[in-house]
């Protein structure tokens, strides 16, 4: 197994886990400890952040590498997992994904919502709509229906993918 531990933990004080950790491996447990000290306010939410990432992902892919199991995308698994109701569109090149100031019809208020957005973990998708409606979705199954869901409560059944993960998709049409 692999153990992730930082210093700033709101749940497990150092030398809780600690303890934890040696019992577990003193009593025959085969584990490798990341012990990546501070992260962010609480860094019991490394794997809830978007920016936790960077510190987990490449000593997870190490470490299924090391014990031989996949650590890529392998398309004979696709089948297993969830499918999107929606095909996902091609990026358009539209905008810069970071640019809110080029995202159509929203006010203000959408442009923020779009700049929280992009803080979002993948999957995720944003939409909009003709009459300033907009929605997002981030995580879970099939975050494009649930955006265009949440956008269509007001936009009148007009709304359309703007974003999709780390890609602008909006054609004007």
């Amino acid at each position: 197994s692999i153990w992730f531990y930082g210093d700033n933990d709101s749940y497990f004080d150092p030398p809780t886990f600690h303890a934890m950790f040696d019992q577990y491996t003193a009593a025959g447990g085969q584990a490798q400890l990341v012990a990546y000290g501070r992260f962010g306010a609480d860094s019991h939410s490394l794997f809830g952040s978007r920016a936790g990432g960077a510190v987990w992902q490449p000593e997870l892919t190490a470490f299924l590498d090391s014990i031989g199991m996949p650590s890529t995308v392998r398309p004979e698994f696709a089948k297993y997992g969830v499918r999107s109701a929606l095909p996902v569109p091609a990026p358009s090149n539209f905008a810069a994904l970071d640019d809110e100031t080029k995202v159509p019809h929203v006010k203000d208020s959408g442009r923020v919502g779009y700049k929280a957005y992009l803080g979002k973990l993948l999957p995720r998708a944003f939409a909009v709509a003709p009459n300033g409606s907009w929605g997002w979705a981030d995580g879970g199954d099939d975050p494009l229906k649930r955006a265009l869901d949440s956008c269509n409560r007001n936009g009148q059944g007009e709304c359309r993918l703007y974003s999709v993960d780390e890609q602008v998709v909006w054609a004007p049409r």
